[in-house]
């Protein structure tokens, strides 16, 4: 696999062979597969074979690294990034105070039974502003099309034909 590729995480997006086109040469991800031998994860072709020495491009998924002082998340992103990881510990607390009541004496005056309540609604605020500012699930509702062209060679590779009869004449 590609170096920095993370097994259990990335993901393939693209394959290209040969690479330097001007209309980049895609390979449909029917026609490979990633499978796990003995020596590690690795990509197999099932019907193309790249001539030795070409350069094969693979574009795939990588976590954000974040430390003290790097982070691999676009600076514009970090307001979101930090807003959904504090919506996420916002979802854990309300979760740890959901066995929280409210007391049967009068005379205790603390609302303890609101407390998840006002987590979840703070966790949904924070939610809220990550997909506005990354444009997840945008407001107009819309539904876009999607359409798959599946070239398929209706013959035999010894040029016979897979139908009974043959080409109408008239």
């Amino acid at each position: 696999m590609p170096a920095g590729w993370v097994d259990g995480f990335s993901v393939i997006r693209s394959i290209e062979t040969p690479t330097g086109n001007q209309v980049p040469t895609i390979v449909e991800p029917d026609r490979y597969g990633i499978e796990r031998l003995a020596a590690g994860l690795e990509i197999r072709f099932y019907d193309l074979t790249p001539p030795t020495g070409d350069t094969i491009r693979v574009i795939f998924t990588i976590p954000h690294a974040v430390t003290a002082g790097t982070s691999s998340v676009i600076v514009q992103d970090d307001p979101a990034v930090a807003a959904l990881a504090s919506a996420i510990l916002l979802r854990q607390l309300a979760a740890r105070h959901t066995h929280d009541f409210d007391s049967t004496i009068a005379a205790d005056a603390v609302d303890y039974g609101g407390t998840p309540r006002r987590y979840l609604d703070l966790a949904r605020a924070l939610e809220k502003e990550y997909d506005e500012h990354m444009g997840v699930g945008d407001a107009s509702g819309d539904v876009t099309a999607a359409m798959l062209l599946h070239d398929v060679d209706p013959g035999f590779a010894w040029g016979e034909r897979r139908i009974f009869h043959g080409p109408r004449t008239t």
